[in-house]
């Protein structure tokens, strides 16, 4: 199961045919520093975007993370269990939180609300 990731320079929000017939409405969720993103791994879903006819101008697919391991950044383990990540930006935190823990990136709109995310799981960012 492929991960598929969209990025756009505004917010996003569109309805798709399917496949089946169906229609979905898909929004794009806002990055911080302006632009918005999606993930999906439904197979049908990502075809119905690909045939967006906005698609390729107010949308576009990028290379989206490896589901398994995406480069595991450098995690040391203390006596109190908290691990230690490094992450060079917010954007790398909201990700390695969302993918690792499946915490929702509206829920991480500031750096404050990333750490109090973040010490919920017993991790400390470094870095940001």
């Amino acid at each position: 199961m492929a991960t598929h990731k969209y990025i756009s320079r505004s917010d996003v929000s569109l309805t798709v045919r399917l496949a089946n017939g169906g229609n979905m409405h898909v929004k794009f969720v806002a990055k911080t520093g302006g632009g918005s993103v999606f993930y999906t791994t439904d197979e049908s879903l990502a075809l119905a975007l690909s045939k967006h006819p906005k698609f390729g101008k107010l949308f576009k697919e990028v290379a989206a993370p490896a589901p398994v391991k995406p480069a595991e950044p450098k995690i040391e383990e203390k006596k109190s269990d908290i691990k230690k990540v490094k992450a060079a930006c917010v954007d790398d935190a909201k990700d390695y939180l969302s993918l690792h823990y499946g915490v929702s990136r509206t829920k991480m709109r500031s750096t404050k609300a990333i750490k109090e995310v973040a010490k919920t799981y017993n991790i400390e960012f470094e870095g940001i």
